[in-house]
């Protein structure tokens, strides 16, 4: 199954600290990260408008969305919350790391 990856490099926690705790998790549960963007740098996205534009360019439904922290995401979901909204659409499930180490929501594969 697939999973994209998304690393907030605004966030106060390093953005190397992030990377490796997502992609940790990520293959934990046995996931390859989809590659929407053949030109993406990194294998992790740090722009949600970015990763948006790309699901829509793709139409791509996605099994997981790995973020590193709510915390993390709080920006862009208060100030943009219909693109929030429309984001997670494309998603069967986000995973916030910060919750997923009290209670993982899948089973590794």
């Amino acid at each position: 199954m697939e999973a994209i990856l998304f690393v907030n490099e605004r966030c106060l926690i390093p953005t190397e600290e992030q990377s490796m705790a997502v992609c940790a998790l990520r293959e934990e549960l046995g996931l390859i990260p989809a590659i929407l963007n053949p030109w993406q740098l990194y294998t992790y996205y740090t722009n949600f408008h970015a990763l948006l534009f790309d699901l829509k360019k793709h139409s791509k439904q996605v099994p997981f969305l790995i973020v590193y922290s709510e915390e993390c995401a709080k920006d862009f979901i208060k100030t943009y919350p219909a693109r929030w909204l429309l984001l997670k659409s494309f998603f069967n499930q986000v995973i916030f790391l910060d919750s997923a180490a009290t209670n993982l929501p899948i089973q590794p594969f």
